[in-house]
């Protein structure tokens, strides 16, 4: 792929929140921006008063941490996170999903990633409406 675009959009949030164990006690999501080439989120982790803001895009992983003492293995756990996001939204090989969420999907040029059986059914429509 020339130009690489985000994966399933939609399940962005459901990524963010399995991946940081967002529970809105102790991890808050407050803010995500998204496109098709990029996501942007800010966390928040009530008991360690700490905030990160990171981009995520095919090419780049960009955090901003805001800590009240340094914690770096707190840092490195998220950057590994934020680098094991980068791979799921952005993935080119198939074979190297590692994730639930998005395991069911393929890649239809026409419209981005779709769940398999839904390409399926969205084909036998088409057909239908040409035979018909």
């Amino acid at each position: 792929m020339a130009d690489t675009k985000m994966r399933d959009i939609s399940k962005t949030e459901e990524l963010i929140t399995r991946t940081f164990g967002v529970d809105y006690d102790e991890v808050k999501f407050n803010k995500m921006d998204i496109t098709d080439k990029h996501l942007t989120f800010n966390l928040e982790w009530t008991h360690k008063d700490a905030l990160m803001q990171a981009t995520i895009t095919e090419k780049a992983v960009k955090p901003k941490f805001t800590l009240e003492e340094r914690d770096d293995e707190f840092v490195l756990e998220q950057l590994n996170r934020l680098f094991y996001m980068r791979d799921e939204l952005f993935i080119e090989d198939e074979e190297k999903i590692n994730d639930d969420i998005f395991e069911g999907q393929e890649y239809d040029p026409a419209r981005g990633y779709v769940e398999k059986d839904k390409k399926d059914e969205q084909v036998a429509l088409d057909m239908e409406q040409v035979e018909g």
